[in-house]
């Protein structure tokens, strides 16, 4: 991943990515401030907490600065530069 769509990007389209800095970002799972966060996720365009399973074919995101709800969407301290 190269960062997080600011919006719904089309398929021949472009738009903002944010690759560094805090972010909402829609997260699946139960998250905790502190905790790294991963992609690829269950739910298309989520993170998920990152867990003993991790395995090296995932891309950490970044940290959970702010937790929000199961699908909604957490503050993260973006860290894809």
């Amino acid at each position: 991943p190269v960062g997080i769509a600011i919006g719904a990007v089309a398929i021949d389209g472009f738009g903002w990515v944010h690759s560094k800095g805090t972010a909402a970002v829609l997260t699946t799972g139960t998250v905790v401030i502190g905790q790294l966060v991963i992609s690829p996720s269950a739910l298309a365009g989520a993170v998920s907490p990152q867990s003993a399973t991790y395995v090296a074919t995932e891309t950490i995101i970044g940290v959970v600065v702010r937790v929000a709800a199961t699908t909604a969407w957490s503050t993260i301290d973006v860290r894809l530069d």
